[in-house]
C-alpha cells in the first residue's frame, strides 16, 4: 500500500491492524479450519533527495523477508537511510 501523508507510526499501526484481523479470520473448507496470518514489510519515503521507487520497493520488500524469516504473521520495518541506498 502507498499511504499518503503517514508517517512510520500511522504506518505501522495500520499494518500491525491488518495482520490482528486477517488472524481474527477462519476459512472453514470441510473439516478443516484454515488460520490466515499476513506478514508486512514497511519502509517510509519522506522526499528525500535521491531516492527512487525502485529504492522504497526495494526495503519494503527486504522488510517483508525479513518479517517472513523471523515467524511471519508480523510487521517489519526496513528504514531508507540516506546515507547508504546501496542496503
Amino acid at each position: 500500500m502507498i499511504l499518503p501523508e503517514t508517517d512510520e507510526k500511522g504506518a505501522l499501526a495500520l499494518a500491525e491492524d491488518i495482520c490482528q484481523r486477517a488472524r481474527q479470520q477462519h476459512i472453514f473448507n470441510h473439516e478443516n479450519v484454515i488460520h490466515l496470518t499476513v506478514s508486512c514489510g514497511l519502509t517510509t519515503y519522506q522526499q528525500e533527495q535521491g531516492v527512487t521507487p525502485e529504492i522504497i520497493f526495494d526495503k519494503a520488500d527486504k522488510a517483508l523477508y525479513k518479517a517472513k524469516q523471523a515467524g511471519r504473521d508480523q510487521v517489519q520495518v526496513m528504514p531508507i537511510e540516506i546515507m547508504n541506498l546501496s542496503t
